[in-house]
């Protein structure tokens, strides 16, 4: 038996595009399979960058407590950690730990849906267009989770959506992916 760990990284999971994401955390703990789901968009709100899924994945997953890209992290931390004292402390080791061993029991899946590309030498109009068209169907894609009676970590749940979809494709293509 080999004592390594190899994690293969293609290129498209760094290539940077306007799109929405889902990420999938499996936990199989205790005989009982527990499903939770993160729906996001990349392109942010003020500076011309949309970061590749992997970016994204990795900041989810840090647990830096002062990070405002990890809310996927933090959703556990606060499931797992609900007699937590001070809110605002960094995490202990032992928080970690537990937090660890929670996604050691998982298997994490991400499926990536780039909807519009993305160039570096954007102006600030295209970015913000392209940017409110995938915030639009991330609102779209949320509501229809959220309908399904799945287990969402989002934090926020959007109200005003839009019921004209725009990427079509995509929409089904998720549609069918997750059973909706």
């Amino acid at each position: 038996m080999s004592n390594y760990i190899l994690l293969e990284i293609e290129g498209k999971h760094l290539e940077s595009a306007y799109s929405v994401y889902i990420i999938e955390v499996n936990n199989k703990e205790n005989n009982k399979e527990s499903k939770y789901y993160y729906i996001g968009q990349t392109g942010d709100s003020q500076y011309i960058t949309a970061r590749s899924p992997l970016r994204r994945l990795m900041g989810h997953l840090t647990d830096v407590k002062s990070s405002t890209q990890n809310q996927i992290f933090k959703y556990f931390a606060k499931e797992l950690l609900k007699n937590r004292k001070d809110a605002n402390e960094p995490y202990s080791g032992e928080e970690k730990q537990k937090i660890e061993s929670f996604f050691v029991k998982s298997t994490i899946k991400m499926y990536s849906f780039p909807l519009k590309e993305f160039s570096y030498n954007a102006n600030k109009k295209d970015h913000h267009e392209k940017r409110k068209q995938v915030v639009e169907f991330e609102k779209q894609v949320i509501k229809l989770f959220k309908e399904s009676g799945k287990i969402l970590m989002n934090k926020n749940m959007p109200s005003n959506v839009n019921d004209t979809i725009q990427f079509v494709e995509e929409y089904n293509e998720i549609k069918r992916l997750f059973n909706l």
